[in-house]
């Protein structure tokens, strides 16, 4: 008697081995988007461009919202190809909604975007 009305654990070898995987691939598939956004950032900085926005008007958090805005549809459409990836053929979320995954990657992306600041700042 199931003391649960939800499947049981079923051991399945090839999830196991693909978690590594699946892990680097999210790393990478936000590698573009990363360097992208550090570059110009850093380049924004270099020759005065923030400082010239900030003698003009324009507070720190517009600009570092205007940054986000500008990078948050290369991740939307990294964040979608995952997704994809990841429901079709193979079909490794067989029991996970894709929408409740294509959210947590955009917090993913989110978080990734936060680092890129970070790396920026520094």
């Amino acid at each position: 008697m199931q003391e649960m009305a939800f499947p049981c654990f079923r051991y399945n070898r090839f999830l196991i081995s693909m978690q590594t995987v699946i892990l680097i691939i999210l790393a990478l598939s936000f590698l573009f988007t990363v360097s992208f956004l550090v570059e110009n950032i850093v380049y924004e900085k270099e020759h005065g461009l923030t400082e010239m926005m900030r003698c003009m008007g324009a507070e720190t958090v517009v600009i570092w919202l205007s940054w986000v805005i500008s990078t948050l549809p290369q991740a939307t459409v990294a964040n979608m190809i995952n997704t994809a990836l990841l429901f079709t053929n193979g079909a490794i979320f067989r029991l996970t909604s894709v929408s409740v995954v294509f959210v947590l990657l955009t917090i993913y992306a989110f978080s990734v975007i936060a680092m890129a600041f970070l790396l920026s700042s520094l």
